[in-house]
């Protein structure tokens, strides 16, 4: 994997929400308030830095700020941040010329030019006044996807209007971002309530170098407990792509036990035209994934199938009374703990987990960050915290690329949005549909298969066993009467564990569950459509909801692969 991709920049992105007019609050005395909060995030980031030096890219840190520029304290924060050497991302609730006529005047709209010209990514968005429409809290929502703190500008009262600030920090709290509270009435900063601790507490220097740092160090420096070992994801680096003997066994192995299975071909949909920062992350952590899923799984195959052998050698020494099935036994087993000191020495099993975790979460952005979504955090029932994937590597080194990336920066027209529902439809939910319709035939077919097998090497067994009760004189038989009434059985066995270890038939049980999911949401992106309700509200909400449905699929599986079966044989 290549360095630059594994090693991102540091950066980290601060929202903004609060009220437009800011006269009655004293606006110096919020400038001067507002002008120390920011300095004191940039010396938290700056502590991050030093700390965590090594686990980020070169290059001073990038400290931005997410503003939809609206007058009061949108601009407020835009224009402290500007000064103090911030960048600027600005998403709009309409297309540019549309939002100026809820400006107060000439001079409000120039303010806003001027801003406007200074950021680096401009989303204009295709709201409408329409009531429905909600422009400003879908706007309000962008923001939230694009930033890992809202500083909000408010007096706490309850929100007067669809998109108000009390809603929007309503929001953030729901997501677990970081709250800046700066009560415009009493002037009193507070962290208000958030997941980390439950609990709201004044904004002092040492609270804002806490949550910098809790969002940005990576977990391994987060955690001192010394019985608490984490993996550093660092091994993605140097790990090589392409196929493996032990992975070409494994597709060697899937070919065959689904031979005769009717699966479809899909039909290949790309759009090139859309922006797609995530295309080589995505690349090169699912080769890496591909390819340790393989050598594991293979590795299990060639052990479970040696055991076997080994049995079958032993039983053949005793039939035919030569030491040459004796050293072919102790190869056999000799191999089978080669094979298990690789997967307990080069964890296997866990990487590639935690590899298709990162992967999965690549492809999702791939398709909702063009739309101004963001990935989805994972939700963890209260019996899977053990597994909890939020404070791992993965999802760091995912926050990391995020807070790096620029917002997308484009005009939501008619076209865009068209064409964008065709990629979501035709590549993604349609994609996603061929493929866990493909894997729930092919993982039925291989089960069915073994188990196939696995009766049949059992009556075969059993009829040995018969013959064997039988009064046969022929003390030449009897021997190899012997051997398959003891290897049938192992080969049996052998099926069984083979089966269970690859969990063929719940895999196969969860694609067809996880296809009848997509196939609701095909149903419903292709209705709007047809109606002419494709906007950008729309796509948003439809996205956000496949992005969950597959996490979650994905976040199950995490849990079920570290806390299934038996990892070595």
């Amino acid at each position: 994997m290549p360095e630059r991709i594994w090693s991102s920049r540091l950066a980290l992105r601060v929202g903004v929400s609060g009220h437009r007019d800011l006269r009655k609050y004293v606006p110096a005395r919020l400038q001067i308030r507002l002008r120390t909060i920011l300095k004191e995030i940039a010396d938290a980031v700056a502590v991050v830095a030093r700390d965590a030096g090594p686990y980020y890219s070169g290059g001073p840190p990038l400290l931005r700020v997410v503003s939809p520029l609206a007058e009061g304290a949108d601009r407020l924060v835009a224009d402290e941040a500007d000064n103090l050497g911030w960048e600027l991302q600005c998403p709009l609730p309409f297309h540019r010329d549309e939002y100026k006529k809820d400006f107060s005047g000439k001079a409000s709209a120039d303010e806003f030019d001027k801003l406007l010209g200074k950021a680096i990514a401009i989303l204009e968005l295709d709201g409408d006044r329409a009531p429905e429409s909600s422009p400003y809290e879908t706007v309000g929502r962008v923001v939230l996807d694009h930033c890992d703190i809202l500083i909000a500008m408010w007096d706490g009262k309850p929100e007067r209007g669809a998109g108000g600030t009390a809603r929007i920090v309503a929001m953030a709290q729901t997501r677990g971002t970081p709250v800046f509270w700066m009560n415009v009435l009493t002037g009193e900063e507070r962290l208000l309530r958030e997941e980390w601790d439950g609990e709201d507490r004044f904004l002092s220097p040492k609270t804002i170098r806490e949550i910098v740092g809790r969002l940005l160090l990576p977990p391994w420096l987060k955690e001192r407990r010394e019985k608490v070992k984490y993996q550093t994801g660092e091994y993605v680096v140097s790990m090589k792509t392409g196929k493996t003997i032990l992975g070409s066994i494994w597709t060697a192995f899937g070919w065959v036990m689904s031979i005769g299975a009717r699966i479809p071909d899909r039909e290949e949909y790309r759009d090139e035209t859309l922006a797609d920062p995530f295309r080589s992350h995505y690349q090169a952590v699912n080769e890496r994934a591909k390819r340790i899923a393989g050598m594991f799984r293979g590795a299990f195959l060639v052990c479970y199938t040696l055991g076997v052998c080994a049995v079958v050698l032993a039983l053949l020494n005793s039939v035919l009374g030569s030491f040459g099935w004796l050293i072919g036994e102790l190869a056999a087993i000799t191999v089978v703990f080669g094979l298990v000191m690789l997967l307990r020495h080069n964890h296997w099993h866990d990487r590639s987990v935690e590899c298709r975790y990162l992967a999965e979460q690549f492809r999702i952005l791939r398709y909702v960050y063009p739309l101004g979504l963001t990935s989805p955090r994972p939700h963890m029932p209260a019996h899977n915290r053990h597994a909890d994937v939020s404070g791992s590597w993965m999802d760091w080194h995912l926050r990391a690329v995020l807070r790096r990336t620029p917002m997308p920066s484009f005009v939501v027209s008619p076209e865009y949005l068209d064409r964008h529902w065709r990629l979501l439809r035709r590549e993604w939910v349609v994609g996603q549909i061929v493929y866990h319709e493909r894997n729930h035939l092919r993982l039925g077919a291989i089960d069915d298969a073994l188990h196939a097998f696995l009766w049949a090497t059992a009556a075969l067994a059993a009829g040995a066993c018969v013959l064997h009760l039988l009064p046969i004189h022929d003390m030449q038989i009897r021997p190899w009467l012997t051997l398959f009434a003891a290897g049938l059985p192992a080969a049996a066995s052998g099926f069984h564990a083979i089966s269970t270890q690859g969990e063929f038939r719940r895999l196969s049980e969860r694609s067809e569950a996880m296809r009848a999911s997509l196939e609701k949401f095909d149903k419903r992106l292709e209705k709007h459509e047809q109606r002419g309700q494709l906007a950008m509200r729309n796509l948003r909400r439809f996205a956000a909801g496949v992005a969950q449905d597959m996490l979650a699929e994905v976040v199950d599986w995490h849990v079920l692969n570290i806390t299934g079966p038996p990892v070595y044989p």
